[in-house]
């Protein structure tokens, strides 16, 4: 039956400056997060390509869903089975 009120989170700081506003209307520093602009990043992957990961090796793409920034790929590698790997996160490079 308590209620906590927590301080600013000490990560506030490692915010860009360009992302934060701030509310002079209260004497606490308010931060209001603006939009980032979405990165659209556009992939070169196909169906069938030999990929390398660091953790998981070798491995040939199997499917390919989303577009640009949000794409989910799909992998079996030869060594760790079937992965699904969003390519915005995952260390892929195409194999020679």
């Amino acid at each position: 039956g308590e209620s906590w009120y927590n301080g600013p989170s000490r990560f506030l700081e490692e915010i860009p400056a360009n992302l934060i506003k701030a509310n002079a209307s209260t004497k606490e520093r308010e931060m209001i997060m603006i939009d980032a602009p979405a990165e659209e990043i556009e992939y070169n992957f196909n169906v069938g390509d030999a990929i390398t990961h660091p953790k998981f090796g070798r491995g040939e793409i199997t499917g390919l869903s989303g577009a640009k920034s949000e794409l989910v790929i799909q992998v079996k590698f030869e060594s760790a089975g079937e992965k699904i790997l969003m390519a915005k996160y995952a260390p892929l490079t195409k194999a020679s």
